[in-house]
């Protein structure tokens, strides 16, 4: 006879208690949730209405009325559970020494499609659209035609879709009959940072494209797309610098170099590139060079006049100790307020010469073709940083876009009437509800944080024995010399590093004044604040509230 006939299914099904159709989510607002599921269970509270009531409360997201899930940062806590049976007459509830190991998995529901999240050797990949036939989740768990699984392939990591644990619990209904139940802890939030194969985007093309556009918009023509019209090279562009006084696009461009890529430090690798370029821009000691006549062609006829390079200018700042054109910018920028915009118009003051050594009288010299470089460069450059970024920026597990939905499927691996191990998963009907997960700044998920605010008998009551710092004695020092009558400016700070003793100190506050002052300085800047953003019956409520017991 065939030994498959013999053998009784497993089926996991809604729980004796559950309210509504398959797997059940548990909501907790406790840390011990753990111990309250399982006396609930034991004394037969589950089916209780009060225990459910949550999910009608909790379905505040603005895409459509599925459930919302709070986060642990929101101290609430989830457990899902459901049941398993034999597959016979009266499906009588499975021995827990049949089950050698039990879990679930959550897949995101987009657009008609199922997305699993994935696990290569121990590291997380993201969502991948869920695989189609019956298997086991491990990829190291073969399974064979007649539906039984081969022991785990010795490899230490883990590779297949990610799996929690889910833990048999024996348990009796109202009528006495005997049940097993599987329940486990729904982890939410978290984040990964993904992988990327070498030379493949990180982006979506029209992300991409939006933002090579947003970020060309930076800079004025011919440096940038802003104000490119009709992307003509117009004479005035081969002199963006004359006689110490830099135009409107070169002050935006000089900005842009030195505030967010450091060009002119050293031991920037990034930057090899914008280096190379500005080692070959120059100065010219003379002013009436033709600026029509100054191309790729003719510059060489120039080479007695040249003075230093844009690189070798900028190099000498980032190696002086007060480095001139950051100061430089800095007055510029006072001047551009004052002034009311940054235009054509504006008159800058003249650049400060290398070695930050008097005052620029030098004119910089750029052909077309260098300001075409500086745009593919920038391009570049930026593209490069994003991409660098999105290799070490932690990607949320969890989205709340309209198309992030969420589904819980249980499934267990018990061993059949001939100690084989055979694996079952959760059907449609005994699948968990859909579900969306809260962002963690949501205020409809926040609950309350009780922080004791101290009475004002509090502050001058004992020592200062609250939160300590462990201060070196440079850092002492100077906050030992500080004059705070004259309030904060520069003029607060000491000339010279103070004498001390050379030892470390310990500085205690008192907790209870800390408390007052943070509230204080938290109700100041909200009512400042609010001059703006008019927000106050938003941000604070003040009730009436009892004593407890």
């Amino acid at each position: 006879m065939n030994a498959i006939e013999h053998f009784h299914a497993v089926t996991i099904r809604t729980p004796h208690y559950g309210d509504q159709a398959g797997a059940q989510i548990h909501r907790y607002l406790v840390p011990e949730f753990v111990q309250q599921f399982e006396n609930d269970l034991n004394k037969n509270r589950l089916d209780s209405a009060d225990l459910s009531v949550w999910q009608e409360k909790d379905r505040f997201s603005k895409h459509d009325d599925n459930v919302v899930l709070r986060l642990p940062m929101h101290k609430t806590f989830y457990l899902v559970s459901c049941e398993v049976a034999c597959q016979r007459l009266g499906l009588p509830a499975l021995d827990e020494e049949k089950i050698t190991s039990a879990g679930f998995v959550i897949r995101r529901l987009s657009n008609g499609r199922e997305f699993s999240w994935m696990i290569d050797e121990d590291e997380a990949i993201g969502w991948e659209e869920t695989a189609t036939g019956f298997r086991d989740p491990d990829v190291h768990r073969r399974m064979c035609r007649d539906g039984t699984l081969h022991p785990r392939e010795d490899v230490a990591t883990y590779t297949g879709e990610k799996t929690h644990p889910m833990h048999p619990k024996k348990a009796f209904d109202k009528s006495g009959k005997r049940r097993t139940v599987l329940y486990g802890y729904i982890p939410l939030g978290g984040s990964f940072v993904p992988r990327r194969e070498s030379g493949v985007s990180s982006f979506e093309s029209d992300s991409m494209n939006e933002f090579k556009a947003a970020a060309a918009q930076h800079l004025s023509w011919p440096y940038g797309l802003k104000d490119s019209g009709s992307k003509q090279w117009k004479s005035r562009f081969t002199q963006p610098v004359e006689q110490g006084q830099a135009s409107k696009e070169f002050f935006e461009l000089l900005r842009l170099l030195i505030n967010r890529y450091h060009l002119g430090e050293s031991d920037i690798d990034e930057n090899e590139a914008l280096t190379e370029l500005a080692k070959s821009i120059y100065f010219y000691s003379h002013d009436d060079l033709m600026k029509s006549s100054f191309n790729d062609y003719t510059k060489g006829n120039y080479e007695n006049t040249k003075k230093y390079s844009l690189f070798g200018w900028m190099e000498s700042h980032f190696q002086s100790d007060d480095n001139g054109i950051v100061a430089w910018m800095s007055r510029q920028e006072k001047l551009i307020e004052a002034f009311g915009e940054l235009s054509t118009d504006f008159e800058f003051e003249k650049l400060p010469a290398k070695d930050n050594k008097g005052l620029l009288n030098f004119s910089l010299y750029i052909t077309a073709s260098e300001a075409r470089e500086f745009r593919t460069l920038l391009e570049q450059r930026v593209i490069a940083n994003a991409e660098a970024l999105a290799q070490e920026v932690p990607i949320p597990k969890f989205g709340q876009t309209k198309e992030d939905v969420y589904q819980i499927v249980p499934f267990v691996r018990a061993l059949d009437d001939h100690d084989k191990e055979r694996i079952y998963w959760a059907d449609s009907t005994t699948k968990t509800q859909f579900f969306r997960v809260a962002a963690p700044f949501d205020a409809k998920a926040t609950r309350p944080s009780m922080i004791q605010m101290p009475s004002l008998s509090d502050l001058k009551n004992g020592m200062a024995k609250g939160a300590s710092m462990i201060t070196p004695p440079d850092t002492f020092n100077l906050l030992n010399a500080l004059n705070l009558k004259k309030g904060a400016s520069e003029d607060v700070l000491p000339a010279d590093e103070p004498s001390g003793i050379g030892i470390q100190w310990i500085c205690s506050f008192s907790l209870p004044v800390i408390t007052l002052v943070a509230m204080i300085i938290l109700m100041i800047m909200i009512s400042l604040l609010n001059i703006i953003f008019f927000w106050l019956p938003w941000v604070k409520i003040c009730l009436p509230f009892p004593k407890f017991k």
